[in-house]
C-alpha cells in the first residue's frame, strides 16, 4: 500500500481521536454510545450514534462510527462528529446517488436538557417521499437517554432497527 493511500485511511481516525480528546476548556471530552443502529437486509450497516459530553455531563456535540458492507457505498465509513451548532441547523448522515437518504436535525438542542432529534430517512426514491422518526434526547441525572416521543408511547431505547428495501427505508422500529 502507498503511503499516501494509508495516509488517507488513518488522517479520519487521528481526526476523530483528536477531537475526542480536546474540548473548548482545555479538558477532554467523553464519547458515549447513545443508541446502536442496524440496517438491512441490504446494505447491512451498523452504527454506534454517540454524544460527547464535557466534564458537566453537557453535551458538546454528536457523531457516529459506522461498519459493514454497505458503510462505504452510503458514505458513512469514516467516523463524523457534529458540533450542537450543526446539528441544529441539520445533517445529511447518508446519501446516494446524489440523494439525501438519511438526515438528522436537532433545532433546539440544549446542551444541558437535550431535546428532540428529527431523523428523516428516504422512504421511496422514485417519488422522493420521506418518513421521519423523532428520538427524544434527555439527561436524567448524569445520564443522557434517547426516548421515543410522546405521540410514539415514550420509550427508552438504546438500539434501533432500519429495515430497508430496493427503494429506500421501509420502517424504522427501537429495540
Amino acid at each position: 500500500m502507498k503511503k499516501a493511500a494509508l495516509f488517507a485511511m488513518i488522517t479520519p481516525v487521528l481526526i476523530f481521536s483528536c477531537l475526542l480528546t480536546g474540548s473548548s476548556e482545555g479538558r477532554a471530552d467523553s464519547a458515549k454510545t447513545l443508541i446502536r443502529m442496524k440496517s438491512g437486509p441490504k446494505p447491512q450497516i451498523f452504527c454506534d450514534f454517540k454524544i460527547l459530553t464535557n466534564q458537566q455531563d453537557d453535551l458538546t456535540g454528536m457523531g457516529y462510527a459506522c461498519t459493514g458492507d454497505g458503510a462505504k457505498e452510503f458514505g458513512v465509513d469514516q467516523p463524523t462528529l457534529f458540533s450542537l451548532g450543526q446539528m441544529s441547523k441539520g445533517v445529511v448522515f447518508m446519501r446516494k446517488f446524489g440523494m439525501t437518504i438519511i438526515s438528522l436535525s436537532a433545532p433546539e438542542i440544549s446542551a444541558r436538557e437535550g431535546g428532540i432529534m428529527k431523523i428523516r430517512y428516504l422512504k421511496n426514491a422514485a417519488t422522493q417521499s420521506y418518513g421521519e422518526f423523532f428520538a427524544d434526547i434527555q439527561k436524567i441525572g448524569k445520564r443522557w437517554i434517547a426516548y421515543t416521543t410522546p405521540d410514539a408511547g415514550r420509550q427508552a431505547f438504546h438500539e434501533m432497527s432500519v429495515t430497508t428495501y430496493f427503494l429506500g427505508v421501509d420502517k424504522i422500529e427501537i429495540e
